[in-house]
């Protein structure tokens, strides 16, 4: 025979050891008895067939439901797209216009800005001349 060694006061004790067989299972878990069977299949034969049709048009009315909503959705997608493509063709013409302006604006900046250098260039030559005349004098 085996002495027991005195419990470690910094180790908790062990768990005990779980019980094995059927009876060790959660009652949802064990296995049916043979009387429990019998009678779950008289059951299953006096109502089984009118419950599971009862299902069957739960969730042939619950897909219709599904399918209506569907195409609702459907409808709502197609309507905001026709929106936004009609609001997009309505905007292409002044978008046009509005990329014509700028372009028209662009060019006349260019145009000032070209203006402005030769004048710059211009006054400085006069400058140069008036210099000139100066120290002529």
């Amino acid at each position: 025979m085996r002495a027991t060694r005195p419990a470690c006061p910094l180790r908790p004790p062990a768990p005990p050891r779980p019980a094995r067989g059927p009876s060790a299972l959660p009652p949802l878990h064990r296995p049916p008895s043979r009387a429990r069977r019998l009678g779950n299949l008289e059951r299953l034969a006096a109502h089984g067939a009118p419950l599971w049709k009862a299902h069957l048009s739960t969730l042939d009315a619950a897909a219709a439901s599904f399918s209506r909503a569907q195409e609702e959705v459907d409808a709502q997608i197609e309507a905001v797209n026709r929106k936004r493509k009609s609001d997009q063709l309505a905007a292409g013409p002044r978008l046009v216009h509005l990329e014509s302006q700028w372009v028209a604006a662009v060019k006349k900046n260019l145009e000032i800005e070209a203006q402005c250098l030769r004048l710059e260039a211009t006054c400085a030559q006069l400058k140069e001349a008036v210099e000139a005349k100066r120290q002529a004098r």
